[in-house]
């Protein structure tokens, strides 16, 4: 037995899930307050399928050097991902005493 998806439904699938995507990447944006300082693409704040797509165009390591022209050091480019072009502020996103909280990995 085989499922066929018509285009319809391929559609409705698509937009299921961009939605909730959306909508769990909100979630997790709002429990990390502090990063909403960090300017970067405003669509990045609720969701990083813009990335997937740049990385897939092999664009991915220009459109972050222009943003972090634009934006300066540190530039969101995820809900809760952020790029840093200047080593000085790696200690104060890694280090142990740190203002960002890390995860368990």
């Amino acid at each position: 037995m085989s499922i066929t998806l018509t285009p319809l439904l391929t559609l409705i699938l698509t937009l299921t899930l961009t939605l909730l995507t959306l909508f769990v990447s909100y979630l997790l944006a709002k429990t990390k307050p502090r990063l909403y300082s960090i300017s970067g693409l405003r669509l990045a704040a609720y969701t990083k399928l813009w990335r997937l797509y740049d990385v897939y165009k092999g664009r991915a390591h220009l459109t972050a050097v222009a943003l972090h022209a634009k934006h300066g050091k540190l530039v969101r480019i995820a809900p809760v991902v952020i790029s840093v072009s200047d080593p000085n502020e790696i200690p104060k996103i890694y280090g142990v005493k740190g203002d960002f909280t890390k995860t368990a990995f």
